[in-house]
């Protein structure tokens, strides 16, 4: 059960931004990571190349370990489920490489004008979801900053033999999405008192579910490639594992599950900040059938705030998949498309 709203709280007025909204397109954080020089070391497994969701490091033959940070600007008024699903985003990315979490360090920015219990009721949402993922938090670090953040840096384990990655995807893969999308532009509709009290509970629910049930359910499947649907809109997401695997991918448009409101706030002119610069980055690598409604595309570049996991994995195996996903509470999961070789255009629509 969903608590209350904490309604005397209104953090949008600390955040000019909702959730992974605030993040660096994909283009502009390239052309930043393409001027880095990593160091090469031989136990270094996976760095920022592929833009994979965890580095990788291997401590001996049986063992390596996951990290990763993610932060977020908040995206509800209220300090206690802002701090659930920071939390939840943040540890998305354990699971999406296959791992588990381990540890965790709070990341906190706090205007002078933060109130200490809404500091309090943010960390004691973050907790909650880190103790639902069997994780330990050690501690973590806070800043003074104009605008309120919050997230988590979060290591995981891992044998080096079972690392998912985006850059395995295989001809004749199913790809199969486990949450619908849809959450950063009904975050921006709540924001502007635009979305319904049933819609709002609706996102609730996916951003504060976290990834840890659908990967208890994936680690029995041969999973080929995997990354989890964030920022960069589900658009996007597709676009990494498809030019990380040298394949194409065609989306069944009407299999892509979808929070019902989400298509009307588009509709209605509510936008997130980062959903058309999401649409270029993706455009010239996607072909996209003239007749669908701009509204549809904003859709699918909408930016979500822990959103699924977006996997590929052997036709012969996506049924049985998808019945335990549904059987684990994971009801809208769908297959949405499938992987061939590559001809001209990374994503077909």
């Amino acid at each position: 059960m969903l608590p209350l709203l904490n309604m005397n709280n209104n953090l949008f007025s600390f955040s000019k931004y909702c959730g992974c909204a605030a993040k660096l397109d994909s283009n502009t954080l390239k052309k930043v990571i393409s001027k880095i020089q990593n160091r090469k070391k031989l136990n270094l497994l996976i760095g920022f190349e592929n833009y994979d969701d965890c580095g990788v490091f291997r401590i001996n033959h049986d063992h390596a370990i996951l990290s990763t940070v993610d932060i977020n600007t908040p995206m509800v008024k209220d300090g206690y489920i802002f701090g659930q699903i920071a939390a939840c985003n943040s540890l998305s990315d354990i699971y999406a490489m296959g791992g588990e979490p381990l540890t965790c360090l709070n990341i906190l920015g706090y205007p002078d004008h933060l109130d200490l219990k809404t500091t309090k009721e943010i960390l004691e949402g973050a907790l909650d979801k880190i103790n639902e993922s069997e994780a330990c938090l050690l501690g973590g670090h806070t800043m003074k900053n104009e605008q309120l953040f919050f997230g988590l840096s979060v290591n995981g384990i891992i044998n080096p033999n079972d690392i998912w990655t985006n850059k395995d995807a295989q001809s004749g893969d199913l790809l199969i999405l486990t949450k619908p999308i849809g959450l950063g532009v009904l975050f921006s509709a709540n924001k502007k008192n635009k979305l319904s009290k049933s819609g709002f509970q609706k996102c609730l629910k996916y951003a504060t579910t976290l990834n840890k049930y659908a990967y208890l359910v994936m680690k029995d499947y041969n999973i080929n490639s995997v990354t989890d649907v964030a920022g960069f809109g589900l658009l996007g997401h597709v676009l990494e594992i498809a030019r990380a695997s040298k394949k194409t991918i065609a989306l069944n448009l009407e299999s892509i599950p979808v929070i019902k409101e989400a298509i009307k706030m588009y509709e209605n002119g509510i936008d997130t900040s980062i959903t058309k610069l999401n649409i270029k980055n993706t455009i010239n690598d996607t072909n996209i059938n003239e007749n669908i409604d701009k509204s549809i595309i904003k859709l699918l570049a909408d930016p979500q705030t822990n959103g699924g996991l977006l996997f590929s994995l052997p036709k012969k195996e996506a049924n049985r998949c998808l019945g335990q996903l549904h059987k684990k509470g994971l009801t809208e999961a769908t297959i949405i498309g499938s992987v061939t070789e590559f001809s001209k255009k990374h994503i077909l629509v």
